[in-house]
């Protein structure tokens, strides 16, 4: 019987995790180099240490009867041996894979899974041969770490490529080419498997992005019902062919234009290619805890504490929508304030201008910074279209009218 659950790593996918842990009766202890990140703040049992501290892990993975993780950029050296002290889901077999795009590739070319064209560019390669034989355009992206459009550079000339050659040469790193995809629509799938193989998959997402990071999600997915049910049917062929327990989510690039990559699947006028894997929850995933009957962060739950796992249903007909709220929004209502004293807390003065919003979820944490994720809300209408045009009059209104609350 499991007991208690522990998260490596303490941020929103950390907390909304851990609330749905704890509504099934579970303990859970949250390890993150940062004392207020936002799950440490809502558990007795937390874990502060770097990535690094092998004696600190040892003794978080000994407090807990199995583990788990929100995020993919924790070394797995140590993890290797932390899971044969308790078991880790997904294991680090799997988080070895997906958190390196090169060996991430590699795996889709190995399973015949459809991906974009790339090439792997080894540290201290001699970058400029290697595009050059690879041919331009194309995105140079780091194969370990980065996230949210970081360490991945668009070269499409001759300047851009030199101010990365003369990066790497300051800064010697992998990379990994990839072709440009002329992209109509990017989704993603959740997959939630259990240690004894059921798999469930949830309805496809619809992602929108401003400057590489994710702005708005919504379901059901603009694309024909053919193409969701190929994506759905290779997010699940991924899941097992990489042997989770647990939850993958996988990123896709649709595109209506034939591209380079011979592994592309064509379904009617569409082009299929994965993106990227995220053995976690997801960020596009929030908006299932109002628009499905059960959340990714439930689903997750239930298969680390071995509770039975039902095919997740939309709540209702409706169209919805997750906005990421980020830290702009914070400083442009300070800055747009005329109070003296300012609180971390958003004003949400004007959400009852807004019926289409049915909920807001402020992550806690302690400073907003450009960029950063600090909630999220999510809306109901009877069309995309609708909700769109709410979410940015929504945001809008928090940017300009707002004056911050006094509760501090």
């Amino acid at each position: 019987m499991t007991n208690r659950v522990g998260i490596l790593g303490g941020g929103q996918l950390g907390l909304l995790l851990a609330q749905s842990l704890i509504r099934l009766g579970c303990e859970v202890s949250v390890y993150d180099p940062d004392v207020d990140a936002p799950a440490c703040k809502q558990t007795s049992f937390a874990f502060n240490g770097s990535w690094t501290d092998n004696e600190k892990l040892n003794e978080f993975f000994s407090g807990c009867d199995l583990v788990t993780y929100e995020f993919e950029n924790v070394e797995t050296d140590l993890l290797f041996a932390l899971q044969k002290l308790k078991p880790l889901y997904p294991t680090a077999e799997v988080l070895f894979t997906t958190q390196n795009r090169g060996r991430e590739k590699a795996f889709l070319k190995e399973s015949g899974l459809p991906h974009p064209k790339f090439a792997v560019v080894p540290k201290g390669s001699d970058l400029a041969s290697a595009v050059s034989e690879f041919g331009v355009p194309c995105i140079a992206k780091t194969t370990f770490g980065g996230y949210d459009g970081k360490g991945q550079f668009f070269l499409d000339s001759q300047q851009r490529l030199q101010d990365l050659v003369n990066k790497v040469e300051k800064n010697p790193v992998e990379l990994i080419l990839e072709e440009v995809v002329s992209l109509d629509k990017e989704v993603s799938c959740i997959v939630g498997r259990s240690k004894d193989g059921k798999e469930i998959v949830f309805p496809v997402f619809e992602n929108h992005h401003r400057d590489h990071i994710l702005d708005l999600t919504l379901v059901p997915a603009r694309v024909p019902q053919l193409v969701q049910e190929k994506v759905r049917e290779l997010a699940k062929a991924a899941a097992e062919k990489l042997n989770v327990v647990g939850l993958l989510t996988v990123e896709f690039f649709l595109t209506q234009k034939k591209p380079q990559s011979d592994f592309a699947i064509r379904v009617n006028d569409w082009y299929i290619l994965i993106n990227e894997f995220a053995p976690r929850p997801h960020n596009s995933g929030h908006i299932t805890m109002k628009a499905c009957d059960l959340s990714q962060f439930d689903v997750l739950a239930r298969v680390l504490l071995d509770v039975p796992l039902p095919e997740p249903q939309m709540a209702s007909d409706a169209a919805y929508c997750m906005g990421n709220l980020l830290g702009d929004l914070w400083l442009e209502q300070r800055k747009n304030s005329s109070a003296t004293s300012h609180s971390r807390n958003l004003n949400l003065a004007k959400l009852g201008d807004f019926p289409e919003i049915i909920d807001v979820v402020d992550y806690g944490k302690t400073e907003p910074r450009a960029k950063r994720k600090m909630g999220h809300f999510i809306a109901k209408a009877e069309n995309a279209e609708t909700l769109m045009k709410v979410a940015e009059r929504f945001r809008f209104e928090l940017a300009t009218d707002g004056g911050c609350c006094s509760h501090d």
